[in-house]
């Protein structure tokens, strides 16, 4: 058996190692709710109760001793609760970048950092998530880099004739191919990032860059209002890909591999890709975004209603 990479100049392998760390930032909205109760300030004053001197008495050559009048109570001065911090504002859009950066390294998300493209992160991620809404994959603006490797598959032996893809009506033999283990190790890191990183803390970071995704969106013009739906039509997309028994086979037209089931060939892109990471980094993955898709359905990020 002989191993075989895809040419990269295609993008297949770079749209596919683009998905998890793209999810990472751009789907991370769970236990918002409780992200916004420490920026709840409270303006009550706090009144002590009045306190009442004892009585005072005088000698009295009378056996009954005369009642005295009470002194006034002494009013303390009232106290103000200390006022809760005020968040540092939001850069503005254009310049969001080293910002963004920072805060992540702040929260101990520098893994994630290294991921980062160099420029217009968040105009990127809303465009990326608003892609993976629809299916697609769209490399051009990729908010984050993937793995340097190019995407493999190992001819299994067998062949199968298919329709000539350079002449139609012809029939030809063509290599049936399978995924093997080095593809799916490139993207088991991603996977593992994902899944050990702290959801609070990345909750905490995509409520606080809401307003500027939300912005970067309306500035396509398209879909739904707002953004947050779209983050979960994206998950509903990669959630509901097909989950084979086996690795699904493989064969090459042109300079391209595709799935020799047409089924799984028919599927949106982001599903095939799902597909393409290899078994075992795709049920974790779903697994992961099934916690966030619930979390996010109950989060009310900006006026997204939950589904």
């Amino acid at each position: 058996m002989s191993d075989h990479q895809e040419p990269r100049p295609e993008g297949d392998s770079q749209r596919t190692s683009m998905l998890v760390p793209t999810i990472v930032l751009g789907v991370i909205a769970a236990f918002a709710l409780i992200y916004l109760f420490f920026f709840q300030s409270d303006d009550r004053v706090l009144e002590p109760e009045p306190v009442s001197q004892p009585a005072l008495s005088q000698p009295s050559p009378e056996p009954t001793p005369v009642p005295q009048p009470t002194l006034a109570p002494t009013v303390l001065p009232s106290v103000s609760a200390e006022p809760a911090p005020t968040p540092e504002p939001l850069p503005e859009l254009n310049t969001s970048d080293q910002p963004l950066a920072k805060n992540l390294e702040d929260r101990g998300l520098g893994d994630l950092v290294v991921y980062l493209t160099p420029e217009e992160v968040i105009r990127k991620t809303a465009r990326a998530v608003y892609s993976l809404s629809k299916g697609n994959v769209v490399q051009q603006y990729r908010p984050v880099n993937g793995p340097d490797s190019a995407f493999t598959a190992t001819a299994t032996g067998d062949t199968v004739t298919i329709e000539n893809p350079r002449q139609k009506g012809e029939m030809t033999e063509t290599p049936v191919y399978r995924l093997n283990e080095k593809n799916a190790e490139r993207y088991t890191p991603l996977v593992n990032l994902l899944r050990t990183t702290d959801k609070g803390t990345l909750v905490s970071v995509y409520q606080r860059y809401y307003p500027l995704l939300q912005q970067a969106y309306q500035e396509l013009g398209e879909g739904p209002a707002d953004f947050h739906n779209v983050v979960l039509a994206s998950l509903d997309s990669m959630i509901n890909a097909p989950d084979p028994r086996e690795e699904p086979k493989l064969i090459r037209t042109s300079v391209q591999y595709q799935f020799l089931k047409p089924e799984y060939e028919a599927l949106p892109q982001a599903q095939k890709l799902m597909l393409r990471m290899g078994k075992m980094n795709r049920r974790v993955l779903v697994e992961e975004l099934k916690t966030l898709r619930a979390a996010l359905a109950d989060a009310q990020i900006g006026s997204a209603a939950s589904h």
